[in-house]
């Protein structure tokens, strides 16, 4: 069970609402039983030049990875309730979903591979729902991990009501095949890669000893990550990288709860390793990780947060060499943290652009603003 949420005792009676309501409605996410989704509309079938067929396992085919290798672009496969101990691999335009069955949990199997236990690779339109995912051999093999294709490729995976847990290399990873085993030849990493979008939507993450969420350096930089209405929770980074050269066009968290990821890592980004172009973290709840949010951007926006009781800073961006950055923050409660609670890296004759108004910063450890005598704009702290 999740830490019962305090509020800051001065924050005024709106603010209050706003901030327990949305640390609420996290927690109602994190405590969800996950027992699987709505039958999802199949938008892959043009892919396929003919209407969708429906896949059911073990009625149809006796594991997923006999159904997805039997599928067409665009095709359902339904699965009914059970513990599928396999490895699958998935390299076209396919649906995953349970059948209403309260409970459908992919393993992988006991004869040790190296590999994760769901793989996607150079696929458009692939959509996982209401499934469970794990992993429990050592690392680096995650839950779920989505391969970038050659050059000029794109791999899209949306994921609806998943859980991916306990797994030691990550519960979901992008762009990391360079040991995984039996892999197509499209999927095995030569040079430069093609591009990965992952969207992450009412799905939790939790329990995962390296990372929620882990970005490899492995994919082209104008990748995507969206996060909505998620919980990650209890991993040890909850978005992040350690891997040199990681990057990504645009990072998207939105209502979501990143908290008490511990270990390897913060709550979002780790030791400034994930590079992003746009960071937009709107309407969260990032409490109790060893960091809240650190990352380096060419520009980012926070609205609506509550950054709060964090073991080190609140939020510290670093703006990538050689490069201006703009940092827009506002509207945010960013309070109780050990190191600081907003924190400028400044590179030498490269000054950020900060902008922002009515932040509730306060009760930071190492300082509210730092450094002190940067120009911080009129009203940014109210």
């Amino acid at each position: 069970m999740p830490h019962r949420i305090l509020q800051p005792t001065q924050a005024s009676s709106w603010r209050r609402i706003v901030v327990l309501g949305l640390v609420l409605a996290s927690i109602l996410t994190l405590t969800a039983s996950f027992s699987g989704a709505k039958p999802v509309k199949q938008i892959n079938a043009a892919l396929a030049g003919n209407s969708p067929r429906e896949l059911r396992v073990p009625q149809d085919f006796p594991t997923i990875q006999k159904a997805v290798e039997a599928a067409q672009p665009g095709d359902l496969i339904t699965i009914a309730e059970g513990v599928y101990r396999e490895y699958v691999t998935i390299t076209k335009p396919l649906t995953l979903q349970t059948d209403r069955s309260n409970y459908v949990l992919i393993v992988n199997p006991p004869d040790f591979k190296p590999r994760s236990t769901v793989l996607i690779c150079n696929a458009q339109g692939v959509v996982l729902s209401g499934l469970k995912v794990t992993h429990n051999a050592i690392p680096p093999w995650a839950a779920i991990a989505v391969e970038a294709g050659p050059p000029g490729s794109l791999t899209a995976m949306t994921l609806k009501q998943v859980h991916a847990f306990g797994a030691h290399g990550g519960g979901i990873r992008m762009g990391f095949a360079t040991l995984e085993d039996e892999l197509p030849r499209e999927c095995r990493p030569s040079g430069s890669r093609g591009r990965v979008d992952v969207t992450i939507s009412d799905s939790l993450l939790d329990g995962n000893p390296w990372a929620g969420i882990y970005v490899e350096g492995g994919i082209a930089p104008e990748s995507t990550l969206t996060v909505e209405n998620s919980s990650i929770v209890r991993n040890g980074m909850g978005i992040g990288s350690l891997s040199g050269g990681a990057r990504l066009a645009g990072l998207t968290v939105q209502h979501s709860m990143i908290a008490e990821n511990k270990n390897v890592g913060g709550g979002l980004a780790s030791l400034g390793a994930l590079r992003v172009e746009k960071l937009i973290l709107q309407d969260n709840a990032i409490i109790r990780n060893s960091s809240g949010v650190y990352v380096s951007a060419g520009s980012a926006e926070l609205q609506r947060n509550l950054i709060w009781q964090n073991e080190g800073v609140g939020v510290l961006i670093d703006a990538p060499a050689f490069r201006p950055s703009i940092f827009d923050l506002r509207d945010n409660i960013i309070r109780e943290n050990v190191g600081c609670g907003v924190q400028l890296q400044i590179i030498p004759n490269v000054i950020p652009r900060v902008t922002g108004s009515n932040n509730e910063i306060a009760g930071n450890q190492a300082g509210d603003l730092c450094p002190a005598d940067f120009a911080w704009p009129e009203g940014f702290k109210k």
